[in-house]
């Protein structure tokens, strides 16, 4: 006698920005509002989503969160029966697809501080007091930045099971189940797509002083100069200029104000 099956399971988790149809100035080729942060007395709430994560200087302006699962599973046995033994003869094929993607900091995010404003004198006892985060904002003046891609990753993986089974009838009390089973799991591999991570962050800093021109941030890859420009009536200059197809190299190279 055989006898085959097969089923499937599936898994979708996910999270999405509606906010994904709009042109910001400072998030280069972004369609997504980059998540603002202020601090300070008398602070805005923050403008964006908050992917709920942290890195180093900010937390993460999420575009799409997502996680697509899909099992398949084949079954096949053959079954025979002579005399006192009946045996069972089979194979399970397994396949396994994940498709996850991770866009916590694609959005990006600007935090504006109320010290960039405060009294040039950082031992001030009101330092940290005066000033004004929307201050800041109006001014172009960001504290601390950080934009984050990720690309869509591609998992895949393979199982094989072989077995065999005897069930032997010594008398009318005693039966023994004999078998063996053999399996090859073969490891996740990755698609044709491939992951990368690129990175623009601005460091969060004390100024304590402001000039006229205030001096140029630098970056953990190189000079990114002026950090985010802003005025009434006008945009943030592309202070987190990392286009799609951009190396890292080329991600943080230096932008004039």
């Amino acid at each position: 006698m055989v006898t085959a099956g097969a089923d499937w399971i599936g898994n979708v988790v996910g999270q999405h920005n509606v906010n994904s149809t709009v042109s910001f100035a400072g998030v280069s080729l972004g369609t997504t509002f980059p998540l603002v942060n202020f601090d300070g007395q008398d602070a805005p709430s923050s403008w964006g989503v908050n992917g709920g994560a942290y890195l180093q200087c900010c937390a993460g302006g999420m575009t799409v969160i997502n996680n697509r699962m899909l099992g398949l599973v084949g079954v096949n046995n053959w079954m025979w029966t002579k005399g006192l033994h009946t045996f069972n003869f089979g194979v399970q094929l397994r396949r396994t697809y994940q498709n996850t993607i991770d866009c916590n900091f694609c959005s990006g995010t600007f935090n504006f501080s109320q010290r960039t404003t405060s009294t040039p004198d950082s031992n001030d006892p009101n330092f940290g007091s005066y000033g004004s985060s929307f201050a800041s904002f109006l001014l172009g003046q960001a504290d601390a930045g950080e934009r984050i891609f990720a690309n869509e990753v591609k998992l895949r993986n393979r199982a094989f099971a072989f077995y065999v089974q005897d069930q032997f009838k010594l008398n009318m009390r005693i039966t023994l189940n004999l078998g063996l089973r053999y399996d090859i799991l073969v490891p996740f591999t990755e698609g044709t797509t491939t992951s990368y991570l690129r990175i623009a962050r601005l460091p969060t800093r004390v100024r304590a002083a402001y000039p006229a021109r205030p001096p140029s941030l630098e970056t953990a890859q190189g000079a990114l100069e002026s950090a985010a420009r802003m005025s009434i009536g006008r945009t943030i200059s592309h202070a987190l200029d990392c286009p799609s197809n951009s190396t890292p190299r080329q991600c943080s190279k230096p932008v004039s104000s």
